[in-house]
Order: C-alpha cells, then sequence, then structure tokens
C-alpha cells in the first residue's frame, strides 16, 4: 500500500476538524479506503493523462485540504464528522476517471460492457458512448484536431490492443475519458468498474450502498449543475439533511476547492524541459499554472480570495481572465444554492453552512496598471463587425441585388434538406409515418397581388431553435459544417451520404434579395411534440421574437417583395419549364411552382410532369 495515512493530515487541516474527523465511526474505514485509492494512482501512470498538470494523489489531498480552509468559522461549529469523511472520500475520487489504465480502459469499452449503474443521469454504457465518440472525433474539425495533437492528420480509430497503442491514440482515449470522468467518479465509488482482471474495482466496499453511492454523486457533482441533482437527491436521500450529512455543502466546497488548484507546483517548469507538450490545450494548461505566483486570504477585504499572476502573452491573459470570470459566477452561484437549501433552517442551524470565500480579486483586474508591467496588450482584440451594416454591405458583391439568387440559394437549401430527410429515412433514422403530406417535397408559390409575395415551403428536415440562432441567421455559419450535422451525413471516408446544392452558408441573408419582411416557420424532424417555431424580421432589426407554433416537419419562408422582383421570378422559372430544370435535379425532389393571383391559382411549374432527364446546371443570370 502507499505510505499515506489519514493520521498525516492532522497538521494540514484546522484543528477542530481534526478532532472531528477522528470522532467519525467511519475513520478506520476511510483510512483503508483512501490508502488504496492512493496505491491504484501510483500505480497507474497516468497513461492518457501524461501532458496534464497534476492529477496525482496529492492533488485529491490538496482539494480536501482546500476545502477544509474554505469553511466560515461558524460554520465548523455545526459541521458533523461525516460530512468531513464524505469530503475526503469524494475529494479522493473525484478526478480517479483520469488514472484510467489501458487495460481498464479496454474492458469498460468492451462490448460485452452493458452497465449503465446510474440510468438517472447516463442512458448509454461505455461501450456505446465509445462508439459514438469515436464517430464523432472521425468528423473532428482541423480547429478540434490541432487542439488535441498539434497537428491536423484525420483522427483514426485505436486499436483495441494494450501495447499497439500511440501516443496519438492515447491522447484521444483521453479526450473521452475527460468528457467522462465525473461520471467515472461516481461508478469508481459505485464499485461498476471492471478491473483488468475481470473483477469489479472496489474501493469503498467497506461502506454501504447508499454511502458508496453518495460518495460518488458528490465526487460526480463537480462536473455538472449543482441544481441536476436535487431530484435524484430528494427522491433517494435527503436535499438537506441525510443521516447528519449535508450532501450540497459538501459538494459546494468540493467544487469550489477544486477551481482553486491552479498553483504553480502542479504544472512543474522542469516537465516541459524533459517532456515535449504535443497537445496545445495542454501547453496553454500550463503556462496558465505557472503564471499565477500566489493565491491568499491575508486582503483587505475578509470574503476575497486574492490571486496574484503573471501572464506572459496575451493569450494566457485572456484565458486566466476566464478563468477569473468562471470562478466567480461559480462563487455566485454557490452561494445562492447554500442559501436556497439551507438559509432559511436557522433553527436547526443549517444557516451556518457558508463559506469564508464570496468573491475573487487579483493584480491583474487593473488593466492600466498591468500594461505598464507587459509588452502585450491586455485585451481582447480581434476582428469585429457592425452587424446589420455588413450584412447589407455583403449584398451587393455577393448578388448584385439580382433576385434570382435569392430564388437559387432558398431552392437550394430547400433540396439539401428534403434530401438530408431523405437519407435519415433510408437508414431508419426516421419513420415515413413522421413526416409531413404535401402534395410535392417542395412548393413555390408566386402571389401576384398586394402584398405581392413569395413562398417556398420543403418536406425538409426542419430547423432546431440552436440552428435557426448559429447557423440560419449567421451569414457565413453553415449548418452543413457543424459536428452535429457531419455525424449524421458524413461517413467514416469523410464523404457526404446526401447530393449537395446549397454553397455558400448565407441562411436568410439571400431571401433579402426578394423582399424586404421575411416570415420564417421550421419545425426539426427530432421534435415530436407537434410545435415548430415560427418569427418575422427585416436585415436591420436588433432583436428578433420568436415563439412556437404548430404545424408540421419542415420549413416555411415567406418574404413580402413587390411587383416587378416578382415578375422577374415568373419569368425565370416560366422559361425553364420546357428546357432546364433549375437548381435540382430531375424530378427528385419533386418541385411545384403556383402562380396565385385574386381569382385563381396556376400550376406555373411541377417537376414531376416533365419527362427530360437532364442534369442540374448551376444558374446563369
Amino acid at each position: 500500500m502507499a505510505a499515506f495515512h489519514i493520521t498525516s493530515l492532522q497538521d494540514q487541516i484546522p484543528p477542530p476538524l481534526w478532532s472531528k474527523l477522528q470522532q467519525s465511526p467511519l475513520s478506520p474505514k476511510v483510512g483503508t479506503a483512501i490508502a488504496e485509492i492512493a496505491e491504484i494512482y501510483r500505480l497507474s501512470g497516468v497513461p492518457f493523462f501524461r501532458e496534464y498538470t497534476d492529477h496525482s494523489f496529492q492533488h485529491s489531498i490538496e482539494v480536501f485540504k482546500t476545502a477544509c480552509e474554505l469553511f466560515a468559522e461558524d460554520a465548523i461549529e455545526v459541521l458533523p464528522p461525516d460530512d468531513l469523511i464524505f469530503l475526503l472520500l469524494a475529494s479522493a475520487l473525484h478526478d480517479s476517471g483520469l488514472h484510467v489504465t489501458e487495460d481498464v480502459f479496454l474492458a469498460l469499452t468492451e462490448q460485452t460492457n452493458s452497465v449503465v449503474a446510474t440510468p438517472v443521469f447516463d442512458d448509454k454504457p461505455w461501450p456505446e458512448l465509445w462508439n459514438s465518440f469515436i464517430a464523432e472525433a472521425k468528423r473532428f474539425s482541423a480547429k478540434k484536431i490541432i487542439s488535441l495533437f498539434g497537428d491536423s492528420q484525420p483522427v483514426q480509430e485505436p486499436p483495441r490492443s494494450a501495447i499497439d497503442l500511440s501516443q496519438r491514440d492515447r491522447l484521444l482515449i483521453g479526450e473521452f475519458i475527460r468528457r467522462h470522468h465525473p461520471r467515472y467518479a461516481h461508478e469508481f465509488s459505485l464499485g461498476t468498474i471492471p478491473s483488468a482482471s475481470g473483477r469489479r474495482l472496489r474501493p469503498l466496499r467497506h461502506f454501504d450502498d447508499a454511502a458508496r453511492d453518495v460518495v460518488g454523486l458528490i465526487a460526480r457533482s463537480h462536473g455538472m449543475s449543482l441544481r441536476s441533482t436535487f431530484n435524484y437527491l430528494q427522491s433517494r436521500y435527503d436535499i438537506r439533511d441525510f443521516n447528519r450529512l449535508h450532501i450540497i455543502y459538501v459538494m459546494v466546497a468540493l467544487r469550489i476547492a477544486d477551481y482553486l488548484q491552479i498553483q504553480p507546483a502542479r504544472a512543474p517548469v522542469l516537465f516541459d524541459q524533459i517532456h515535449k507538450i504535443r497537445s496545445p490545450y495542454s501547453s496553454g494548461e500550463w503556462r496558465v499554472h505557472q503564471s499565477i505566483e500566489n493565491i491568499t486570504t491575508s486582503s483587505l477585504d475578509p470574503e476575497a480570495i486574492f490571486i496574484a499572476a503573471n501572464p506572459q502573452s496575451t493569450h494566457d491573459f485572456l484565458k486566466i481572465e476566464r478563468w477569473f470570470a468562471d470562478f466567480q459566477r461559480e462563487l455566485d452561484l454557490s452561494w445562492a444554492i447554500l442559501g436556497e437549501v439551507y438559509g432559511r433552517f436557522s433553527q436547526e442551524r443549517f444557516d451556518k453552512l457558508r463559506l469564508k470565500t464570496r468573491r475573487i480579486r487579483s493584480n491583474i483586474e487593473d488593466k492600466v496598471e498591468l500594461q505598464q508591467r507587459v509588452k502585450y496588450v491586455p485585451d481582447l482584440i480581434k476582428f469585429s463587425v457592425a452587424e446589420p451594416e455588413l450584412l447589407k454591405l455583403l449584398m451587393g458583391p455577393l448578388y448584385g441585388d439580382n433576385p434570382l439568387y435569392g430564388l437559387r440559394e432558398l431552392t437550394q437549401n430547400a433540396v439539401d434538406s428534403v434530401r438530408e430527410l431523405e437519407q435519415l429515412l433510408k437508414t431508419g433514422l426516421l419513420l415515413d409515418s413522421d413526416r409531413g403530406n404535401a402534395v410535392a417535397d417542395i412548393e413555390i408559390s408566386l402571389f401576384e397581388v398586394a402584398p405581392w409575395t413569395f413562398s417556398i415551403c420543403d418536406r425538409g428536415t426542419g430547423m432546431t431553435l440552436d440552428i435557426i440562432k448559429n447557423y440560419f441567421l449567421r451569414a457565413g455559419a453553415s449548418f452543413r459544417t457543424s459536428e452535429l450535422w457531419k455525424k449524421e451525413f458524413i461517413d467514416e471516408a469523410g464523404k457526404s451520404t446526401v447530393a449537395r446544392t446549397g454553397r455558400f452558408g448565407v441562411g436568410a441573408l439571400s431571401a433579402f434579395l426578394i423582399g424586404e419582411q421575411l416570415k420564417v416557420y421550421t419545425r426539426h424532424y427530432s421534435d415530436k411534440s407537434g410545435f415548430g417555431f415560427s418569427f418575422e424580421t427585416k436585415i436591420d432589426n436588433e432583436e428578433i421574437e420568436v415563439v412556437t407554433q404548430r404545424g408540421p416537419v419542415g420549413t416555411s419562408i415567406t418574404v413580402e417583395s413587390d411587383k416587378d422582383r416578382i415578375n422577374l421570378i415568373k419569368e425565370y422559372i416560366a422559361s425553364k419549364h420546357e428546357s432546364r430544370s433549375f437548381y435540382y435535379i430531375l424530378a427528385k425532389p419533386s418541385v411545384t411552382v403556383n402562380l396565385i393571383d385574386q381569382t385563381k391559382s396556376t400550376k406555373l411549374y411541377s417537376s414531376k410532369e416533365r419527362k427530360a432527364t437532364c442534369r442540374a446546371l448551376d444558374m446563369k443570370v
């Protein structure tokens, strides 16, 4: 066993807390469990995280010690011994996932491992999680690949043999484990993680089921929203007081203490003199830790932690500045939750369960003073735009104010969406019954009556709110470059499984070539509620109100136009009726164009009625 013994904490935590720790009848069990965990960590060699800052067992103990220093004095008075016991165990386990060995990883992701230990939080066993990750990783953007490996070589699935794993394979597996290490900590505590020998790793085997679950949940909570644990706790234990254990308070102490582990000792300078850190992400983390010069509570503000930092570049400064902002938000949220859970229970003295610290302060807050000490400018400087003005400037160079280009872009986007839905039907990811009924896959209507209007409706995939916000309304941001789209429509060879016609990623911008007022309805195929989203906007609106609206899967775009532009579109479509197809291929997907005036509706174009077998051609006007 490792040399660690619980008595080594005697001189490292406040004396009142050491006395409480000794008082718990669980102390002997804790000593045995902690020693075993320490030995597992020592033997692991962190094969997937060699470039990370220190996550050794000593880091876990530092988290516990820091948490003890965060307790308010009146909190220490009412703190029961088991709060410390569970905090110590959870601190020891919270980064256990980073100590996974090659053989444990292979056993964990072996297809025969169907265990889902905590179905309230997880819906997939580890092999399925791994397969989904590999499918995503093969479609990583160049930026993501460079951040992980320092080069742009495509991702390959690692071999299922420990001896054959390359350093690149280890970095990739490390990214997978990093994402899911909070879950691993919970399952490690429960004793459901398979070992290299086929048995289960059970470091808390001397504790009962409830204790193992609670310890694991506290360890897990550092990587999830605190409020997302409330329902689980209320259904199984007690969110406020479970056998004199204050679970939420312990969770808060752990997550704040873990945030504070940015000491330079976790990134020793000598390491990167004898090891080349290949991952740009890891390299950035090392520089941040090495930039921290001092952390102290000895400031004029009794509720503040003061952190002295000396970042050597704008990149490092901005990273530290973001870390400070994140930490302050975490403090604010933690205080709010402590007040919500314990604040009104003064009779039980739960209102004493508070932290010493409310605020973070730093020497880099004063950018004017910092600028005098460093050569770089400590500020975020990047390309930016005045969005409505830029959109208007783009219209002329891109399209020359020709409404036919708007017709082309909207039609091509509709075609792509319909083809994607057809692909989902072929692969079984969608049932035909989920698709709406319509005369044609794409229906275009031209209204020759005031207000002169253009509309295009498709039976395609539709859009989620995220797609609307981050792609459709954002010029230059094509959803078909996103990880979500690639996961569904890019095969493992990196080739699209659907033929694509849209090219420019201009979203709603092209519709404004047809008119100034835009109305959109859309419902994504994944939405089973029967409701989609709708909104109306002009190009220079500062904000857009999106509302829910019942309707079919697909997208409908209506543009208020004028007589000249509607007539130009009508004449163009009529000229193509007997000759060549415009913007789509043959009769698949089917397209119908209706001409509507005050008295009747006339079918101007129908791809189903055409017998020609021509190929789609780029529009030339």
